[in-house]
């Protein structure tokens, strides 16, 4: 009876703990990437920047994090914002671009990690949609570090850059044209932390 019992228990506890289908996206889509070829999926297209007032030349890393807003978070991923190892792909104050492939459904950035000399998390909620087949474009986010030391405040701001980041898009992705992608804007609050 025991061992029938524990035979049943393992692959129910393996589906629950693993989540069943559950992932975790880090790295941008390839230049080769098709969205006729993956029909469940579309596509989030972001820049950031990143600046601080730090006068001891700190430069602390920064990602956001995201995932779907399903109860069980299958869908996981990271947005760089200031990645130490990662060449930035524009200047003044440095930033990054960004094209993830996300699976179609509801989003939130949930959080922005900063690497401070204390860790610093701003928790952010902002909500937005993926729908497959379709290319968004979520806009430039910048977040400013200001006051850094024990008691630092981050101020964010949202901007169309789709001039700059169009021709970004085009250099990174072969199939994917920038007259496709539909703007949606987040909408974050801006203030401070």
């Amino acid at each position: 009876m025991r061992l029938r019992l524990f035979v049943v228990a393992v692959p129910v506890l393996m589906a629950v703990g693993c989540g069943g289908t559950s992932s975790h996206t880090v790295k941008d889509v390839g230049a080769d990437y098709r969205l006729s070829e993956h029909p469940e999926q579309g596509l989030v297209i972001v820049s950031t920047r990143f600046s601080t007032d730090c006068k001891n030349g700190e430069n602390p890393s920064a990602a956001l994090e995201y995932e779907d807003s399903v109860y069980m978070r299958r869908s996981t991923g990271v947005i760089p914002v200031n990645d130490l190892h990662l060449a930035h792909d524009f200047q003044a104050p440095p930033g990054h671009f960004s094209v993830k492939a996300l699976n179609e459904g509801a989003y939130q950035i949930r959080r922005l990690s900063i690497g401070h000399i204390m860790p610093i998390t701003k928790e952010t909620r902002t909500p937005f949609e993926v729908e497959a087949g379709t290319a968004i474009y979520l806009g430039e986010v910048h977040f400013k570090l200001t006051n850094c030391g024990p008691f630092p405040s981050i101020t964010t701001q949202v901007t169309d850059q789709w001039e700059r980041d169009s021709q970004l898009l085009q250099q990174k992705m072969k199939n994917i044209r920038a007259e496709e992608v539909v703007k949606r804007l987040i909408s974050t609050r801006t203030g401070k932390r």
